[in-house]
This record gives structure tokens, sequence and C-alpha cells, in this order.
């Protein structure tokens, strides 16, 4: 549509733009802590849940063994409903991380290098230390902190990296009860 308004350029034009207009300026904000960034991801369906547990069998056992030591998770419909929610947390977590990998390397690298000191720090935690229930709400909590003040990333953002760090380490064995 053209009015040709006398005080209006011929040459003007509106246009809609988003956030993905903007991502180099919004990597420069989240290097100076003044962004942060959003990588937020979908709950992964109920195939998708079941498609890993069914290609990582021992990965899964690791957390029914687990989770089999904690009081409250004490009949296997309940160690089958927290195991299911695991997995969730990792999958959902892993999407997030990808996301934060491909929008800013700098950031997804201030994760990891957090990522990596808290796994060393729990295996030896683990080898030394008896954990109970309250250990995995505490590596959560910790964790979650340590993101939020190291890493430009949203505190839903960060929660769901934390869950999703948790996972893997039950999936993988640094966290053990």
């Amino acid at each position: 549509m053209e009015s040709h308004l006398p005080y209006i350029d011929g040459q003007f034009k509106i246009c809609v733009i988003t956030d993905s207009e903007f991502e180099a300026e919004a990597c420069k904000l989240a290097s100076i802590r003044a962004y942060l960034h959003d990588v937020s991801a979908p709950a992964p369906d109920t195939e998708q849940v079941q498609g890993f547990s069914a290609e990582n069998v021992s990965l899964i056992a690791n957390i029914e063994r687990k989770a089999a030591k904690l009081p409250k998770l004490d009949t296997p419909d309940k160690i089958s409903e927290f195991t299911s929610r695991m997995v969730n947390h990792y999958l959902r977590g892993e999407t997030a991380t990808s996301a934060l990998r491909e929008r800013d390397p700098e950031q997804f690298e201030s994760l990891l290098r957090c990522k990596q000191s808290k796994e060393g720090n729990l295996e030896i935690q683990s080898m030394v230390q008896t954990g109970d229930d309250a250990t995995l709400m505490q590596t959560f909590q910790e964790f979650k902190i340590d993101i939020q003040k190291n890493v430009s990333i949203s505190p839903h953002s960060a929660d769901l990296v934390a869950w999703s760090a948790v996972a893997d380490w039950l999936l993988r064995c640094p966290l053990d009860f």
C-alpha cells in the first residue's frame, strides 16, 4: 500500500524483525552479563523418552539402581516415574544446551567448564561421602547457582540445564547415593 505522503520518503519501508536479527548484539551483551539467553526447549515426547531408554539400557539401569536407594522411591512404579522424569530432563536439557552452542559458543563454553568442574567434584564426593535424597537436591541447587554466576542464561534456562546435568550424572555415575 502506497500513500504518497509528502513527509515520508518514497523509499521508506516498514519491516517486522525478530530477536534473531540481533544475535550478534545479544552475544556481545551476554559476554558482559548484560543479556541472558533464554534457551528453553520443549519436553520430549513419549517416543523420544522410550527410544532413549531402549538404546541406553545400562544407563537406565544406573538411574534405577540409584533411585532404589532413595527412601521415598519405595515402589517399582515410583522408581520408573523418577527414571522417566530424569530421562525427560536430560533430553530437554541437551536440546537447550545445543541451542546455546549454536547461539553463543562463548556462553556454551562457560557452561561446559561449569559442568566439568562440578562433575569432577561429584566424582570425589561420591568416593568419600554417602549421599541421600538431600544430595540430589543440593547438587541441583549448587549447580544452578554456579550456572547463574558464570553463564549468561535466564533463570528458567539455568533450571533446565541444571536438571539435565543432574540427570546426566545419574545416568553416567558421578552422582551416587
